[in-house]
């Protein structure tokens, strides 16, 4: 349930967060009619506005996950090409498979 402030409005952000954790799928329209059924004037913008800020805090996790992987141990990575440089025949072949896998 949504917190009510201390006038006793209902938290509309988190009321439309509520409705997205059911179905992440659903319209705008859809959000604003069933906030209406509950006595809760909200506006699309307002809808739009939360799913964004949401859809922004998953995308930045993600490019942090992927930054930690690949800057987990640099060391590591340059002595890991060069075993994998020892293994093909010198940084020349390395260097020439590398050039026909783009």
């Amino acid at each position: 349930m949504a917190r009510r402030s201390g006038n006793g409005a209902v938290n509309k952000s988190q009321e439309i967060r509520n409705l997205l954790e059911e179905n992440r799928r659903m319209s705008a329209g859809e959000i604003v009619s069933r906030l209406a059924a509950k006595g809760i004037e909200v506006q699309p913008s307002l809808v739009y506005l939360v799913r964004g800020k949401s859809r922004k805090g998953r995308r930045k996790q993600g490019r942090q996950r992927t930054t930690a992987r690949a800057a987990s141990n640099p060391v590591v990575l340059i002595t890991k090409v060069k075993d994998l440089a020892s293994q093909v025949g010198g940084m020349g072949h390395l260097k020439q498979l590398v050039e026909a896998l783009a």
